[in-house]
């Protein structure tokens, strides 16, 4: 059975980056555009892993959606992956205090992307 990933990624583009390198490398992808419907999807899916952008259009933005992803029974287990543009900085630090979580910058290679997402799934 493939692993399931869960995108939540505002920008288009970058979602359909993201999915096709993911389903040519045999992932099974669902896709949110916001955290309110990522987390959902989220609760819903139960993916074996979440990619998120940090910088979401919401009030809690990646960061905040993360925390209460992680504050959830249902996700509490689920590993995120931060794919984002910060490669310093307080986001960077905050993501270092959430559990079960790793980030990657953009643009990223993308043999260290699946690389990053094989170890927080534990493949």
């Amino acid at each position: 059975m493939n692993k399931k990933i869960l995108i939540i990624e505002d920008d288009k583009s970058m979602r359909f980056l993201e999915k096709k390198l993911l389903e040519s490398n045999g992932y099974e992808v669902i896709e949110a555009c916001d955290a309110k419907e990522g987390n959902k999807m989220a609760i819903d899916e139960q993916p074996d892993l979440i990619l998120m952008d940090i910088r979401l259009p919401s009030k809690k933005r990646g960061i905040g959606a993360a925390r209460i992803i992680r504050n959830q029974k249902e996700t509490s287990h689920i590993p995120i992956l931060f794919v984002t543009a910060y490669s310093k900085g307080e986001q960077t630090k905050e993501v270092q205090n959430i559990p079960n979580c790793g980030y990657i910058t953009k643009p990223f290679d993308n043999s260290q992307f699946l690389n990053s997402i094989k170890e927080l799934i534990k493949e």
